[in-house]
């Protein structure tokens, strides 16, 4: 009886949870669409609203870069051992991992390519908007993230000269 009533309430602190946290417009929008995708409801939406979503999709890319360059002026990076310690995670331990893994499961063509080029990949611009809208460990963020994408500029081409 005991375990039951502290499982339930561990769901319970679960659920609502996940509903506060989905009632943020944002956190709505892509629940909605997840939904209409997963249901086959997506031929409901009208042509014109559908293409411009997707247009607008097309575009986060470009527009996620300029939000975080914007973002980043006026910030300084840093040098430390965190800091030397994620780069050579991120950049180079990574696509070796993914390297090894695909030895070791005989992974082979575009697979084992995608796999290898995914995992050396630099940091996500989004890690860094959230480290700065939470201003937490901003100065971390900014400098993997910055770094990391000059970084591979030099490892990203070792990775596919490696996969050729």
């Amino acid at each position: 009886m005991l375990i039951y009533l502290h499982v339930n309430c561990a769901l319970k602190r679960i659920f609502a949870s996940i509903y506060t946290k989905n009632t943020d417009p944002w956190n709505a929008g892509v629940l909605i669409g997840t939904a209409f995708n997963l249901t086959g409801m997506t031929h409901l939406i009208p042509k014109f609203i559908g293409e411009t979503l997707h247009m607008i999709s097309q575009a986060c890319i470009f527009i996620s870069l300029f939000t975080v360059g914007a973002a980043l002026y006026g910030h300084r990076i840093t040098m430390n051992r965190v800091f030397a310690f994620n780069m050579m995670m991120k950049c180079i331990a990574n696509g070796f991992i993914a390297l090894g893994i695909v030895t070791l499961f005989h992974i082979h063509g575009n697979d084992a390519k995608e796999l290898v080029l995914l995992l050396a990949m630099p940091t996500a611009t989004i890690a860094t908007i959230f480290a700065l809208q939470w201003q937490i460990e901003t100065r971390e963020a900014i400098s993997v993230y910055l770094e990391s994408t000059l970084c591979s500029i030099i490892t990203l081409p070792l990775f596919i000269n490696i996969m050729s």
